[in-house]
């Protein structure tokens, strides 16, 4: 198995699908982009993902069946104007091109149709990684969502991965004081960034 899915995989066995999942309102029909083994879908609404391995989209594909394509999100094997919402989780920093994936989005979302994206606040000691190959910050993001086209542009700061989710910590009293001592030190380097845009 290649390196980069292997760590993929490794990675979501975090949990992080009750934090993210409030977050996000799914309005069906909605896309993930960059799906994974599909820990963050939710079985009991129209919602479709894709990924680029093979490996994650066979796992993914066991929890929601006929529901996951492999894709390239650079150019989607969908019609325009097809999804109401469309959810990039951690993925938009793994790709050659940020813009071109996010105007295929535009073109599969329909009129109305939000975008919602969470990308690691760029420097982030815990998030950044040889696979990531871009990176952002409140205004970068905010930026590149005008530019493809996206309006009501809304970007702001979430929590994410703590330096005690890393390390593995289980005692929630150290948990909080860790993460609380490494906030102030590190302001927003253990945080993500959460943009939304919409199709107008």
């Amino acid at each position: 198995m290649d390196s980069s899915i292997n760590n993929h995989i490794n990675i979501e066995k975090i949990d992080r699908k009750p934090k993210w999942m409030s977050r996000i309102k799914f309005s069906p029909p909605s896309l993930i982009v960059g799906c994974g083994t599909g820990t963050t879908m939710d079985l009991d609404k129209e919602i479709y993902g894709i990924d680029l391995f093979d490996e994650t989209c066979l796992i993914a594909n066991k929890k929601a069946p006929g529901m996951i394509i492999k894709a390239d999100a650079h150019s989607m094997p969908f019609k325009s104007s097809y999804f109401n919402q469309i959810v990039l989780m951690h993925s938009l920093e793994h790709v050659f091109s940020p813009y071109h994936v996010l105007k295929e989005c535009l073109r599969v979302l329909d009129k109305n149709g939000e975008i919602s994206i969470e990308v690691p606040n760029s420097p982030n000691f815990v998030a950044e990684r040889k696979s990531h190959i871009y990176g952002w910050n409140k205004e970068t993001l905010a930026n590149l969502l005008k530019i493809v086209g996206f309006k009501e542009i809304r970007v702001n700061y979430v929590d994410h991965l703590g330096i005690t989710d890393c390390l593995g910590i289980k005692n929630q009293k150290i948990h909080k004081i860790l993460d609380k001592i490494s906030s102030l030190i590190f302001p927003n380097s253990f945080r993500s960034i959460q943009g939304s845009g919409r199709k107008l």
